[in-house]
């Protein structure tokens, strides 16, 4: 069953009415709206429930799901949203959806409670974002994530296409996977993973970098341009940060190149890159502008 047409419009605008709105400021039961379309189906119940079973609910959950953490995760990408997070987040939206149904309840009663409840999941599952967000701020802190050329990823990560050892793997490629598109249609065998990425074929897998084993000796080529490295950063700065599981992902993706294969990341870890083997990985820093390092890290043995 596919979400209805109106009900994808309606889902985008409700969207876009609360962009960069902050979850925790003092006035959100003032602030947090309905777009007019949502309050237009609001106004008649049983015409959102045919509406609603039409796209079928589990169906219309998935989507809103899927929209939300897009919205989220575009305003601050170092957000993390494991896999037991989700029932939860569901819970969120399959209430929201019975409230909505409800016929005496009002609009602003049932944004009131939608966006508590999102509020607290979200401050129970990322902490920081409540640190970084006071009551006082009207929009969020934004750090963004992007999607840059495939040209400028080559240029930046110090990649030679003619001379890239296969397979290669792009972790953090994007919602679109344009550097792994760009590859494939360069003859590479190219694959890419990313929590917001449109899956297509077998080579786009739409998942979280801790969600996916690395086989052992297994690419010719590991690429993370401003994704998990980044992460990394952000994490071993912080005091809530996991960052004995990225310093573990960060071994077991080294682990994952063949013999006399490279791992391209920028920007780089060198808190962690000094504590190498110098007998198993041979390591290369360069500065890229002003700003930042990229680094890349060849397998010896």
């Amino acid at each position: 069953m596919s979400i209805d047409e109106e009900m994808r419009r309606n889902i985008g605008r409700q969207m876009i009415t609360n962009r960069r709105k902050n979850l925790y400021r003092l006035d959100r039961d003032q602030s947090f709206s309905f777009s007019p379309e949502t309050l237009a189906l609001l106004r008649d119940r049983t015409e959102l429930r045919a509406l609603i079973e039409r796209s079928g609910r589990e169906e219309l959950v998935d989507y809103v799901m899927k929209m939300a953490l897009r919205e989220i995760y575009d305003a601050y990408q170092y957000i993390s949203v494991k896999s037991d997070d989700l029932p939860r987040l569901r819970a969120v939206y399959h209430e929201m959806i019975a409230d909505a149904l409800e016929e005496n309840l009002p609009a602003d009663a049932i944004a009131r409670r939608h966006y508590g409840r999102l509020a607290t999941w979200l401050a129970s599952t990322n902490p920081i974002t409540r640190t970084i967000n006071p009551p006082n701020r009207p929009v969020v802190r934004d750090i963004v994530c992007a999607e840059y050329s495939p040209g400028l990823q080559l240029e930046i990560l110090g990649i030679d296409v003619h001379a890239v050892m296969e397979p290669v793997i792009d972790i953090g490629c994007g919602e679109h996977g344009g550097l792994v598109r760009h590859l494939r249609a360069l003859g590479i065998e190219a694959h890419g993973i990313d929590r917001a990425c449109d899956a297509e074929g077998d080579y786009l897998v739409a998942a979280d970098w801790f969600e996916r084993d690395i086989v052992p000796g297994f690419w010719g080529t590991i690429i993370a341009h401003l994704s998990f490295s980044g992460h990394f950063l952000n994490h071993h700065a912080r005091r809530d940060g996991e960052y004995i599981a990225y310093a573990k992902k960060y071994m077991e993706m080294l682990r994952g190149l063949r013999i006399g294969g490279r791992c391209h990341y920028a920007p780089g870890l060198e808190f962690i890159e000094e504590m190498l083997p110098a007998h198993q990985y041979a390591l290369e820093r360069s500065r890229v502008g002003e700003e930042y390092s990229r680094t890349v890290i060849t397998r010896l043995a």
